[in-house]
């Protein structure tokens, strides 16, 4: 695939909110971690990474590492996605010495939120979506962590290993989440862990 000569960030719109309710949004992210086989990996952290590497590459995705020396100019594209077209967009992560596979794997989750959920309401089929939300873009933001939690704790998945152990810590080492995540997720679910 040829891929477009990179914009300016600031030319790309920012997201709007689809305006769902958290629920709904955890039943979007549900439907996509069914669809895309996630769930209670198991795996090695840097293997699950790959699980969503590649799924972000069979959507039309490309994923730009930059390094610590390059966020001088690029800092505000860091943990961020630009969408070029519905079969081409970009995510920007740190590289491997600057963010793990747990962070990365969520962050790669949340702006795979902002494709499925955001970029549809585009009016130019272009979006860009950033950790700087304010106002809507916000609730956007919002939005996009509410299916990433859904996709990489799907309800059942977390249910099911919740009955086995109620361990935030090992929950995230079952998932390859963080216990932050892990919490988050429980509680909205209203599944205990400790």
């Amino acid at each position: 695939m040829t891929r477009k000569a990179a914009r300016n960030a600031a030319d790309y719109p920012l997201p709007m909110p689809i305006g769902l309710s958290r629920k709904a949004v955890y039943e979007i992210g549900n439907d996509a971690a069914d669809l895309f086989g996630m769930g209670s990996s198991g795996m090695p952290p840097d293997e699950a990474l790959e699980q969503l590497e590649e799924i972000v590459a069979r959507l039309g995705g490309d994923i730009i590492r930059l390094g610590f020396a390059e966020l001088t100019a690029q800092e505000m594209r860091v943990g961020s996605i630009e969408i070029h077209s519905e079969e081409e967009f970009d995510i920007y992560l740190l590289d491997e010495v600057g963010m793990g596979p747990i962070a990365a794997r969520e962050t790669l989750a949340h702006e795979l939120g902002h494709y499925i959920l955001h970029h549809p309401l585009s009016d130019d089929g272009t979006l860009r979506a950033n950790h700087m939300g304010e106002g809507p873009s916000q609730q956007a933001e919002n939005e996009a962590t509410w299916f990433a939690e859904a996709l990489l704790l799907p309800d059942a998945a977390l249910r099911d290993a919740a009955q086995k152990t109620n361990a935030a810590k090992v929950l995230a080492r079952i998932f390859c989440v963080s216990e932050a995540t892990v919490r988050n997720r429980a509680r909205a679910l209203d599944v205990k862990v400790s």
